[in-house]
């Protein structure tokens, strides 16, 4: 029986370190631009690099009114991948140069996820422009 309680009051105690351990890692992840944003950045050169190889080898169907494929693939590497590095870049060094308090938090995951609305609206704008372009509308507001 004392065995018994022992086992649940440690298995309790790991629980505990172990929710602890996570709240600290977020706390850290969001506190300095670089994690997010780097994070990001190397994630969608990774994605926009396996989409061009897909797309070129054929593995992929390209839609018939994005932009080309290799202007595309710029397109990503300039306004997803460098923006995504220069942001986490600056996020961290300009309150260092500043001695200002950096940008964390909420604050920070909501920048994350205008810049994961920029992608996002990226391809449904090519999206949209494909249907456009084979007769198909949009629907309206």
């Amino acid at each position: 029986m004392d065995s018994s309680r022992a086992r649940k009051g440690s298995a309790l105690r790991d629980d505990t370190a172990s929710r602890t351990a996570r709240a600290t890692l977020r706390r850290a992840f969001w506190s300095y631009g670089f994690r997010p944003f780097f994070m990001c950045a190397a994630a969608w050169a990774i994605a926009t690099v396996l989409v061009l190889l897909a797309a070129a080898l054929g593995g992929a169907t390209w839609p018939n009114g994005a932009l080309p494929l290799t202007r595309w693939h710029g397109h990503e590497m300039l306004f997803g991948f460098v923006a995504a590095a220069i942001a986490g870049f600056l996020l961290t060094a300009v309150p260092n140069w500043t001695g200002s308090k950096p940008v964390s938090g909420a604050a920070l995951a909501a920048l994350v996820g205008l810049w994961l609305l920029g992608r996002a609206r990226e391809r449904e704008r090519q999206r949209g422009e494909d249907q456009t372009r084979r007769g198909h509308t949009a629907p309206s507001e």
